[in-house]
């Protein structure tokens, strides 16, 4: 009995001294920079640019299970000119077991208006983390989860000297809280903040428009939207973040004569995916 008992505490003892492991996280520069990982970035075609325009991959050079963290308010520097750096606005935890890959896709939006937006072709890199303001505006996006136009013309306002009158969507009401905060951010008195007790377009002079057909499986955020040439969003035609499942008959219209570009693209978006792009050319009288 006095040999079972000696060999079962033997085993306990042994079982108690196998080392434990914790998944260590880190943060995403500092894991390159020490050749923890190695990281490729990339634009996306498959997300507008104030969605999740970037997609990234990266590999665990380690033999040990770790996560990275990819901080909100993370910028990203394009590696053409001509295309637009982005800011990354949902902080995203990555689990990556050893040796292996990860890929993501990451929420973030565009900080170079007049450059083009982020799509496949174009390779970026981290660059550091955002100044004061735009660090907390991004913050104050993932809050409200204002992954819209609202909250990339909020961040327009300041990289690239918008207007406050942007700050809407399809719904008047539409970024009222956001206007509110980055109006703060820019010291602009409240008087002089814009609160849309009108509509905001008025009886259209050149009416252009369309309908898609969509069969929902499940209630879908469902935004249509109108792009430019630079795959920019010039104008948010409808919007509807609960969209029943079934078919549905999505109807859009705009004034054309408050659009003078020879091409826009109206683009279905669903739950952050364009699921149809239809090229729409305007005609000139």
């Amino acid at each position: 009995m006095k040999k079972i008992i000696l060999l079962f505490a033997v085993v306990v003892l042994c079982a108690s001294n196998k080392p434990s492991y914790t998944v260590k996280t880190y943060d995403l520069e500092w894991a390159i920079a020490n050749k923890l990982i190695s990281c490729k970035f990339k634009g996306s075609d498959e997300s507008p640019h104030y969605y999740q325009p970037l997609a990234a991959t990266i590999t665990n050079l380690t033999d040990r299970a770790i996560q990275i963290r990819i901080p909100n308010g993370l910028t990203f520097k394009s590696n053409s000119k001509d295309h637009q750096d982005v800011v990354i606005t949902q902080e995203e935890l990555i689990a990556i077991t050893p040796t292996t890959s990860a890929e993501k896709s990451l929420f973030g939006m565009c900080i170079q208006k007049s450059n083009i937006a982020p799509n496949t072709m174009e390779a970026y890199t981290p660059n550091g983390m955002a100044a004061k303001n735009l660090n907390l505006l991004t913050k104050e996006i993932e809050k409200q989860k204002a992954y819209d136009i609202a909250g990339q013309n909020a961040i327009w306002n300041i990289t690239d000297d918008g207007s406050l009158e942007d700050i809407a969507g399809f719904n008047i009401d539409a970024g009222a809280l956001l206007r509110n905060y980055t109006a703060d951010l820019l010291k602009i008195p409240e008087d002089e903040i814009p609160t849309f007790t009108e509509p905001q377009e008025k009886v259209l002079k050149r009416t252009a428009g369309g309908n898609f057909r969509y069969k929902f499986s499940k209630t879908s955020a469902v935004t249509i939207g109108m792009f430019n040439d630079k795959n920019i969003i010039v104008k948010e035609l409808y919007n509807n973040p609960e969209t029943p499942a079934g078919e549905h008959r999505l109807a859009y219209e705009f004034d054309a004569l408050q659009y003078t570009d020879d091409v826009y693209y109206i683009r279905l978006i669903i739950n952050g995916q364009i699921k149809i792009n239809f090229e729409m050319k305007t005609k000139r009288s």
